[in-house]
């Protein structure tokens, strides 16, 4: 059974037991989190607690990942480095050069935005 571990608190569960963090690209090039709830937007994910039983993030999770900026570096996400402070600006078209999905196509198989990240 594959196991992840929660960017938020740390803990390590099942895949399943856990809910799966991709990074899409909005207009104008806006790097969106969003919840991808079938795992199958390609490119890195991150993985965070789920609220219960629900399809929605641990609030408590969700906010020490925000504090730590664990969400952006789990992703990779250009400007961020390992103490997430943001680095040098980097293109913001270095996702779309790496065939990020789009927010168009996250939300075509029920991904929903979670947060906004970067410039």
């Amino acid at each position: 059974m594959p196991r992840r571990k929660c960017v938020g608190c740390g803990r390590v569960a099942a895949k399943s037991e856990l809910l799966r963090l991709a990074a899409a690209l909005a207009e104008g090039g806006v790097r969106v989190v969003v919840v991808d709830r079938r795992g199958t937007l390609p490119g890195r994910g991150a993985y965070i607690c789920r609220e219960g039983f629900s399809l929605q993030p641990s609030a408590h999770c969700l906010a020490l990942a925000r504090r730590r900026h664990s969400v952006a570096r789990a992703l990779r996400l250009p400007g961020v480095t390992r103490a997430g402070v943001r680095s040098d600006e980097r293109d913001r078209s270095e996702l779309a050069r790496r065939g990020a999905p789009t927010l168009r196509d996250a939300r075509a198989i029920d991904c929903e935005p979670l947060e906004s990240v970067g410039p």
